[in-house]
């Protein structure tokens, strides 16, 4: 009856009923939106079975590939440790490993380049992850004979139907991966995107084929001169066998990995064996997957959900308001109401039974937008130079967050001006013929405090909005420290070429020639690390007289540059000079240090 009532009385008034729910359809739907994203980057289980049982043995949110030694927790494994870790250890009933980063690739279909994303990962990636296909079949370790002989693919439901429409002929192509010619042997299911969030890569490849995919270095076999010269390039991941406890795992993990370390550096002296076993893991659960980007948007999410809540608040004080002029409007009824024995609580539950109703049409509606404004956040997000692909389908979750917060709403919103209403005199409002003019100072006083706490949230929001975006200009006029006009950079990747040693030097140097000389160009330069981005290259510099006060003062990133780089972007040398042509592998050893590290070490 209340409901049946309560669309009664909505139908009645329909501009009021119209403005209230789209009120209520914006500020839930841009909750409901962006709890979506926060759903997909931080709550999702990965879509495998029985998720709650895996767990990294590295850093999940690791990327690229480390050289040397890194004392203290792991963040990225060898192929050998991999390995070693994945015949010896006993808490897990089965070990994957998967390439760190997701590299775009230039195959050729058909005799046609494409770029796609693939990644390198273990043979045995599928059946410990639980994956299936939904045409074709996985990989599996019967298929690894050692490097080089598993030349198979694994697609991802979206490439397969991009590229060729769902056809079966799929499976009758080859691709071409720089040295490796590749026949795809299954197709993964539409939901499944590999093992990282916002990275979904269109091939999976196993790691037999890495020294044909990635030619001129040598990972698989973890053939490096120098202990310290090892590659740090997998990202390992383990499924606990049934009930066995995350501390007891640790505790066998780490004693394999010691075992494992101290076999691999059992020649060095002893001084630097010592500091070479300064290692460990740590066990991480991974049900939602591992991601790289969480540490980057966690924080904005939770930010944006706070700012969404203040939007909620001002729509839910807007319908307050409206309510309680609704029910001024309806003085007369309820002291018919309250005359011919009606009960209060019976007309509180009747006022909450509409609000809710408001709300739960809000609610309807701001699903709607939320879908839409979901998919303008994905392309907001994906306009750089990654692209990050999200699962943002709605599920219980988010229609568990949008169905409370509805019903909170309509609770929140409804509540005052329910309790209002019947807080009046029956005899007045009859004798004044419903003009409802006894207790309009309290609600009066209720209003102007609801547009009050309106204004004070919006001006909150506005000066927020206004921060943001003085940042934002801030940023696109800050001083990077070089001149960015009529500056272009490309990417090179020589080793792939079979470019090395003496070789690699002689080709950058005739390179830069080469573009010296096309018109236009004033001024060639290279470096490993481009524009102070990409590899994370580190090393503890030891500088005479200096003491660190804490650990990590010792360290310093370096990037390896060509002559004349600093001058080619307009970066100023303070003192001394640059690096020059004359700077060769036969003459002195020589660099250039920044302002920061010549303050931090020489004062």
């Amino acid at each position: 009856m209340d409901l049946r009532f309560g669309i009664r009385m909505l139908l009645k008034a329909p501009g009021f009923t119209a403005i209230a729910v789209l009120s209520l359809a914006l500020g839930i739907g841009a909750n409901t939106a962006i709890f979506s994203l926060i759903n997909a980057v931080l709550l999702k289980m990965l879509p495998v079975a029985e998720p709650q049982h895996l767990v990294s043995l590295t850093d999940p949110a690791a990327a690229g590939a480390a050289i040397g030694i890194s004392n203290g927790v792991r963040d990225l494994l060898t192929t050998r440790e991999f390995e070693g870790l994945r015949d010896r250890t006993q808490v897990f009933s089965g070990m994957l490993a998967v390439e760190s980063n997701l590299g775009t690739n230039e195959v050729a279909i058909d005799g046609q380049p494409e770029q796609l994303k693939s990644r390198l990962v273990s043979a045995d990636y599928f059946s410990v992850l639980g994956a299936k296909t939904i045409a074709g079949r996985v990989f599996t370790a019967a298929d690894d004979h050692g490097a080089g002989t598993a030349p198979y693919a694994v697609a991802s439901y979206g490439f397969w139907q991009r590229r060729f429409g769902g056809s079966p002929a799929i499976f009758e192509k080859t691709v071409r991966a720089n040295n490796a010619a590749l026949r795809i042997i299954g197709v993964a299911e539409p939901q499944f995107h590999g093992e990282a969030v916002g990275a979904a890569p269109d091939l999976w490849i196993p790691l037999a084929m890495q020294p044909q995919i990635m030619p001129g270095r040598m990972w698989l076999t973890d053939s490096a001169e120098h202990p310290f010269q090892k590659v740090m390039w997998l990202g390992v991941i383990g499924r606990l066998k049934p009930g066995m406890a995350l501390e007891k795992a640790q505790a066998n993990v780490n004693v394999v990995f010691q075992q494992i370390l101290a076999e691999e550096f059992a020649k060095l002296p002893q001084a630097d064996f010592k500091e070479a076993i300064k290692q460990s893991l740590k066990l991480h659960s991974v049900a939602n997957g591992l991601s790289p980007m969480r540490g980057e948007f966690t924080q904005p999410l939770y930010v944006l959900l706070a700012i969404v809540g203040m939007v909620l608040l001002i729509a839910c004080a807007n319908v307050a308001n409206l309510l309680l002029a609704r029910a001024t409007a309806r003085q007369k009824e309820m002291g018919i109401r309250l005359a011919l024995g009606a009960k209060r609580s019976r007309i509180i539950r009747q006022f909450l039974t509409e609000s809710v109703l408001l709300s739960v049409l809000g609610g309807i509606f701001g699903v709607l937008i939320a879908i839409g404004g979901v998919r303008v956040l994905l392309r907001m997000v994906q306009s750089g130079p990654d692209t990050i692909v999200l699962d943002v389908t709605p599920d219980w979750r988010v229609l568990l967050f949008t169905t409370g917060a509805s019903l909170l709403t309509g609770i929140v919103f409804g509540l005052a001006p329910a309790w209002r209403s019947v807080q009046v005199n029956v005899s007045s409002t009859l004798k004044e013929a419903g003009r409802g003019m006894t207790g309009s100072r309290s609600k009066l006083g209720l209003g102007k405090c609801l547009v009050v706490a309106q204004i004070a949230v919006s001006v909150l929001l506005l000066i927020g909005s206004g921060w943001s975006v003085r940042t934002l200009q801030n940023l696109e006029h800050v001083d990077l420290g070089y001149q960015r006009d009529n500056l272009l950079m490309l990417n090179l990747d020589p080793l792939s070429a079979g470019y090395q040693g003496p070789r690699l030097a002689s080709l950058y140097r005739d390179l830069a020639s080469r573009f010296r000389r096309i018109p236009g160009v004033r001024s060639v330069a290279y470096s490993g690390n481009g524009l102070f981005s990409g590899s994370d290259s580190g090393v503890p510099v030891d500088v005479e007289g200096f003491k660190p006060r804490k650990k990590g003062d010792e360290n310093s990133r370096f990037d390896h540059v060509g002559p004349n780089y600093f001058s080619a972007l307009g970066v100023p040398v303070l003192l001394g000079r640059e690096l020059g042509e004359q700077d060769n592998e036969k003459a002195p050893r020589v660099c250039v240090v920044n302002e920061a590290l010549a303050k931090a070490y020489f004062g």
